[in-house]
Parts: structure tokens; sequence; C-alpha cells
């Protein structure tokens, strides 16, 4: 027979750390497991509206700094654990030519504006995406993918334009997906710019597609968030085709729909188990119009359950440049916001 010999304050000190060990054990089983899993099925996501770098906002940079428009807003972008903004013009890249069909020339430095804002995902499903041709879309995909900020909405073919883009943080999955509807698009090249089987473009918006990407995204992921780039511009209250296609989303399993493209806040949707914010306004653009001035940085927490804790910070662009709004502003803000949402109709009862 073989004999371990152990000294006895080895095993003094054992005795202890186990113990310890023990109750630290009893305490993480009855308290902080849970609190840990709850950490760890959580997900912080910031969402803004349209970002244009093009125009007078292209010039502004250019004196001011690719940063200078996101200055004010950087730190509480940054904070989330995911930043998604609509990208409403080309970035192209540095030293290519470019064929002009609409309002925004490109800006490739702009780029080190949207990571200094910790901007993570774009959506290019947009009418000005291809402001300057298809070859300037894939160019600015490439600038995008390049600098590691991820994009939804657009692609090589319509395959890839359709596909979601899945981000894992804490333990949840969020797919990403975004469409254009071209029904209120006057030009007559915009619809031209749709993703096709074998051309690049945008994803388009309509019915089929969107409900058989987020079934498919749903298998994916634990949460589905759409952005969709519709509606009449400068309008209070969301169109009846907007309504119908935001609420088609959640119906599919979409558990947030963020709206773009009416250039002005629009009321926000508690819609079964998914909330529709119909239009996030502008967050960096150079707009005239006064109502276009104020926009939102929108903050939620995701969890599997869905969409909670719903914090809505009003902005105002002065220069091309967003400003968090304080006191009786911001709350004037919230009063409207709130107000049109009460405006928006109720969904028919079948």
């Amino acid at each position: 027979m073989i004999f371990l010999y152990i000294p006895r304050t080895y095993l003094r000190v054992s005795g202890v750390v186990l113990v310890v060990l023990l109750i630290a054990g009893l305490f993480t089983s009855a308290l902080g497991f849970n609190l840990r899993l709850a950490r760890k099925n959580e997900v912080t996501l910031a969402a803004v509206g349209d970002i244009m770098v093009g125009r007078n906002v292209a010039e502004t940079m250019q004196n001011q700094g690719s940063s200078y428009p996101f200055v004010h807003t950087a730190e509480i972008l940054k904070k989330a654990d995911i930043t998604f903004a609509n990208l409403e013009s080309p970035l192209g890249l540095p030293d290519k030519e470019f064929q002009r069909h609409s309002l925004f020339a490109p800006n490739p430095e702009a780029v080190e504006g949207l990571k200094y804002a910790g901007i993570d995902i774009v959506s290019l499903a947009n009418n000005h995406a291809c402001d300057c041709d298809k070859p300037v879309l894939l160019d600015t995909i490439e600038n995008l993918t390049q600098n590691k900020i991820l994009y939804s909405g657009a692609g090589p073919n319509l395959e890839e334009a359709r596909k979601p883009v899945i981000i894992t943080k804490n333990g949840l999955r969020i797919a990403f997906l975004s469409y254009c509807d071209f029904s209120f698009i006057w030009s007559k090249l915009h619809p031209m710019f749709r993703a096709t089987a074998d051309e690049p473009g945008i994803a388009p918006l309509e019915n089929n597609y969107l409900v058989e990407d987020i079934k498919r995204a749903k298998k994916m992921a634990d949460i589905v968030v759409v952005s969709l780039h519709f509606g009449q511009e400068y309008k209070d209250l969301p169109s009846q085709p907007q309504m119908e296609s935001a609420r088609l989303a959640v119906d599919s399993g979409a558990h947030l729909v963020l709206g773009h493209h009416p250039h002005c806040l629009q009321g926000i949707e508690k819609y079964k188990s998914g909330v529709i914010f119909y239009s996030l306004g502008n967050f960096v653009f150079d707009l005239k119009r006064e109502k276009t001035k104020t926009g939102l940085i929108m903050k939620c927490t995701l969890t599997p359950d869905g969409v909670k804790d719903i914090e809505l910070l009003p902005v105002y662009i002065s220069n091309s440049q967003p400003q968090l709004l304080e006191g009786s502003w911001k709350e004037s803000v919230l009063k409207r916001i709130e107000d049109l949402s009460r405006r928006i109709p109720s969904p028919d009862v079948n």
C-alpha cells in the first residue's frame, strides 16, 4: 500500500479554499449566474436616421475634418454594443473616376467620420446609394469593408443584397435586413439600380422578399432588425403603404423596424410583438427646411424576447452637425413624437 503524505497546513488552506468555492458557487447559482446570463443575453442598440456625406456636408468635412459632424454625439453612439445608420450617399473610393447621375458625389474620406462615430453597420438600401451608378456602389461596399463597417441592403447581386447580416454580441445573434421602396422614386434611373440575379444594386422592398428573408433570418438569429427606406418626404404621418410594409415585417417575425426617407420625424408604433419607428429623421444632412433639422438617436436593449428599455435622444442639426437637445426643447420634441404616435391609424382588425 502506498501512503501519500500531505502537510497539515496545506490541508487547512485547501479546506478553506474549498469552502469559499462552495459558498461562491451557491451564491453564483442563486444570484450571480442568473444575473450574468441576463447581461450576456442583452445587447444595446443605437440607431440614427439619414447620414448624407455629400454636397455641403462634404465641404464642411473637408474644412473641419471628417469627424466634425459627429463630435457631439460620438460618445453616445460608441457606448452602444451596435450602432446602426442609413448611409444616404455614396462613399466610393479615393482617386477613382465616376459618372454622376443624381445629387450626391462620392466622399471616400467620410468613412473616417463613420468610424469615429462608432458606427458598426449601415443600410445601403436607399435611393441615393447609386447616385454615381453601380460601380461606385461597389466601391462604397469595398470602402466600408476595408474599414470594417458592415452593410446591408445592397450587393453584387440580388441574393447578396437580400442576405441578412448577423452580428453576435453578448451571446445574442441579431440579424439586419434593409430594403428600399422604389415606388416613391420619381427618377427613371433609380429603378434600374435594383439588384438582379447577376447585376449589383439595391434590395427592393417587395412583400415576397420581405416575408421570405425575415423568416430565413429568424432561423439564423435571435432578433431581426429591418430597415425600410420608404414613405413620403416631409410628411408627419406614415402613408398607408408604409404602415402595411412595416406591419408585414413584424407579422413575418421582425422585432424592430427602422424607417428612413421622409427626412423628418414620424411616430412610433408598438405593433404586436414588434416596435416600428416610421422615420428616425435626418442625422447628418444639409437640408434647409426647419423640420428636417430635428432627428433622433434611438437607444434600446435587445433581449431574446425582443425590444425593451427604449430611450429617445432628440438632436438638432446645425451646420451638418447633430447636437443633443436638452431642457424644454428636448421635451417639446419628445411630446411631438408622442402626439405623432397617437395619430398613427390603428391596424384593421380582421
